[in-house]
């Protein structure tokens, strides 16, 4: 079990959490269409492949087959759809919003392939769509649950929180990434000291 020692997160919800301790947080529990590598190559993730429409408007993802999320369910391009929607609301009021402004309509083709057309072209799109975290469609209209219990596709689960002391989270033994994650599991301890932090690092506390 990796040890980490952060300042806590102030909100676990991925569509509204965007500081780095919950950024942080949110990578280890959820997966995205797509992934930006350390070096900067754009990789698959939950979408294996996409393609892009010769008028740049156009943009079609091809999910992974069998994927689940951590209470069992199947992730499909309606979820897919349904978290897009959701960072788009207003009732979410999402400060992620602005990266999914150009998309202007959805077309589920199939549970595994999905379209998302643009008003007009947007180069960014496809970074923009590798910090939107996938959530199942029953949280569309949901603002609250997922501040309480973190349900992704992601490496790990959400497994125990002590609140203003630890979040413990649980390597997801249905995780679709062959050989992942490498953790058992993830402790996050709330130090807000950094001189704190940087002695429990030193002792090996973190």
């Amino acid at each position: 079990v990796l040890r980490v020692g952060m300042v806590a997160p102030e909100n676990l919800d991925p569509a509204t959490g965007s500081n780095d301790p919950e950024v942080l947080f949110n990578r280890t529990i959820y997966d995205y269409l797509i992934e930006v590598t350390p070096d900067g190559v754009l990789a698959p993730n939950l979408a294996y492949d996409w393609e892009i429409s010769d008028d740049g408007l156009t943009y079609t993802f091809f999910l992974e087959d069998g994927v689940t999320f951590h209470d069992g369910s199947e992730m499909d391009a309606e979820d897919v759809a349904a978290s897009i929607r959701r960072v788009q609301a207003d009732a979410t009021g999402s400060p992620l919003a602005s990266r999914v402004t150009p998309i202007v309509e959805m077309n589920v083709v199939d549970p595994l392939t999905i379209e998302l057309v643009l008003d007009a072209p947007f180069a960014p799109i496809l970074t923009s769509l590798s910090g939107i975290a996938i959530v199942p469609a029953e949280y569309e209209d949901d603002v609250e649950s997922l501040q309480q219990t973190p349900v992704g596709t992601g490496p790990f689960s959400f497994a125990d929180w002590a609140p203003n002391s630890y979040i413990d989270l649980a390597a997801f033994e249905g995780y679709h990434q062959d050989g992942q994650p490498a953790l058992e599991g993830l402790r996050f301890n709330f130090v807000p000291e950094s001189a704190t932090r940087q002695v429990g690092l030193a002792s090996g506390d973190y």
